[in-house]
């Protein structure tokens, strides 16, 4: 398949991005399914106003594809990179437990709709640990992040957060049971948020329309996010492997 990304709206199909294709067909979200801790939910067929996809075909440090991609702080957090066909973390978080929480992310540019969705496939190399993270409703300035994290490590793992700002400052929203076996390369993950409720799913790379919700969680809380764009980051603290990432990622708005 030729690597490619893209950008288009949907009220007129807008614009094509850089070696921007627009797709013919974009798939509905996941349909009604049974989580992993027993819970469910269900999704509807809407049709996305803006999308975006890439396959990483460029290689940089930081990630920006023309500026569709960027990251607004300018010291602790860090910068997500490209190479090989993937994107990946350009820096380990520092080494202490419940201080350094300095995490690599970049978010999509321009105006995205509250109602999102981010998902990816797992690049995964030699690491047997590593987040993976699926942000919605990010927002940063030089030196604060508001977004919900939805993340997946690489052994398995789950769990949804928030950051409300400045360094070290988040709540967890939910912690979801781990995924028997972990992630493999080639798997895909998916996190969405409507209204306040986020869902996120994964389906195996052997069954790729198969996808098993996760968990969700509802954040009404008075710290809630209601506005923001689209991201992904990775966390793998002290000298943990960085050899894991995404192939490929696509973010949609409703």
């Amino acid at each position: 398949m030729t690597r490619t990304y893209f950008v288009f709206a949907m009220a007129g199909l807008a614009s094509c991005f850089l070696l921007g294709i627009v797709s013919a067909a974009t798939p509905c979200p996941p349909p009604s399914v049974t989580a992993e801790d027993g819970t469910s939910s269900s999704t509807s067929c809407t049709t996305p106003s803006k999308t975006y996809s890439t396959e990483f075909i460029l290689v940089e440090n930081p990630i920006s594809e023309g500026g569709a991609w960027k990251r607004g702080t300018t010291s602790y957090w860090h910068d997500v990179r490209t190479v090989g066909g993937n994107a990946v973390a350009s820096a380990n978080a520092g080494p202490t437990v419940g201080a350094d929480y300095d995490d690599t992310y970049a978010y999509l540019t321009g105006t995205w709709g509250p109602d999102q969705e981010v998902e990816g496939t797992i690049y995964r190399g030699s690491a047997s640990s590593g987040e993976l993270e699926l942000n919605l409703r990010v927002a940063d300035t030089s030196t604060t992040v508001k977004l919900y994290e939805c993340t997946v490590n690489i052994d398995g793992r789950a769990f949804f957060a928030r950051w409300n700002g400045a360094r070290g400052d988040f709540n967890m929203l939910k912690t979801a049971n781990s995924i028997q076996g972990g992630f493999a390369d080639g798997d895909r993950i998916r996190a969405r948020i409507v209204g306040q409720t986020i869902s996120m799913w994964y389906a195996r790379k052997a069954t790729p329309a198969n996808w098993v919700l996760i968990a969700t969680v509802t954040d009404d809380s008075g710290q809630k996010l209601t506005s923001g764009n689209p991201g992904i980051g990775f966390f793998a603290r002290g000298t943990l492997s960085l050899d894991y990432g995404f192939k490929d990622v696509t973010a949609r708005s409703f």
